[in-house]
């Protein structure tokens, strides 16, 4: 069943807007990496599919001397509207293009602060940004999203919408 038909089903049978229903507390998009060269490159992906500035993640090496830092990914949170709105740009064109889910493993998780949804993406190419640059990002691999629900009884609703719970 395709993503728009899980879609109609839910809202004609349970009520429910399953865009609306979804209040998603914040995403976060990161890759890790060991080679300090391929952040730039990464960092530019993130930009490019967020339209926000990536933060840095570096790790502190000695805690007597804060100056030797180690690099080791980026990331972007986005928090409410953004999320939501990066939320339908993610299901309706990114993953609507790629219907078999090939390269994306996911996982559902919880901690002290709910649940959330984690899954890392391996093919790149699927976002329409950075297939106009093929050659400057294919092979690029490890892109790890987290979504974040404000209320975890709803993710069976996220579940039917982006497909990837076969019924």
């Amino acid at each position: 069943m395709s993503i728009v038909r899980k879609k109609l089903f839910l809202e004609k049978f349970s009520n429910v807007n399953a865009f609306n229903s979804l209040n998603i507390k914040s995403i976060s998009l990161s890759f890790l990496t060991n080679d300090v060269n391929d952040i730039l490159l990464k960092s530019s992906v993130l930009y490019l599919i967020s339209s926000k500035r990536p933060q840095v993640i570096s790790r502190i090496l000695s805690k007597k001397s804060k100056a030797s830092k180690e690099y080791i990914g980026c990331k972007v949170i986005l928090w409410n509207n953004e999320a939501t709105e990066f939320f339908k740009y993610l299901i309706l064109i990114v993953i609507a293009q790629n219907l078999s889910n090939e390269g994306i493993k996911f996982s559902l998780n919880e901690n002290k602060f709910g649940s959330y949804f984690e899954f890392i993406m391996n093919d790149l190419l699927i976002f329409p940004e950075l297939n106009k640059e093929v050659d400057k990002f294919y092979g690029l691999k490890g892109l790890k999203v987290s979504i974040q629900f404000k209320n975890p009884t709803l993710l069976n609703h996220f579940f039917n919408l982006t497909n990837f719970i076969k019924d």
